[in-house]
């Protein structure tokens, strides 16, 4: 049996100093330190666990004023590690205007992430609104079904 988490939290320094304000409240939430783990050690864990992991960047910049877990960041810790980390969700913090879809764009189209974590957001208008940005079909194929055929062995 294969066990993929589909929402995983790299918990790497990016990943720890993009909460900042909230770290505190976090461990106590969780019951556990939220301190961060080095990338050696973060993927050894889903090794022993035998997870194949989907990681999650993050970016509440405006709001905190605290550095993104970037786009860049995870996706160069998913290709390091493929088998390992099958993929990575975007992140685009909405409050940048322009600059979040740009970042969406980056992503999604140079760094091959799926497009957002943001599971409030309908699917019609998703595909409604990457439509009209001009995503092409073969490109939203590629997002919606064959990262996912890919993810789970399908």
């Amino acid at each position: 049996m294969r066990i993929i988490d589909l929402h995983c939290y790299p918990n790497t320094e990016p990943w720890i100093k993009s909460q900042d304000p909230y770290v505190e409240a976090l461990a106590k939430y969780w019951n556990r330190p939220w301190t961060a783990k080095t990338e050696p050690e973060v993927i050894e864990e889903f090794k022993k666990a035998a997870v194949e992991a989907v990681l999650v960047a993050f970016d509440i910049e405006t709001v905190t004023n605290t550095p993104p877990c970037s786009n860049e960041y995870v996706a160069k810790l998913r290709d390091a590690n493929l088998g390992v980390i099958r993929q990575a969700w975007a992140a685009a913090d909405p409050l940048k205007g322009d600059a979040a879809i740009e970042e969406a764009k980056t992503a999604i189209k140079k760094l091959g992430m799926f497009g957002s974590d943001y599971p409030s957001i309908p699917h019609e208008r998703l595909f409604r609104e990457w439509k009209e940005l001009g995503y092409p079909d073969a490109l939203m194929e590629k997002i919606f079904h064959a990262n996912a055929e890919r993810i789970l062995g399908l």
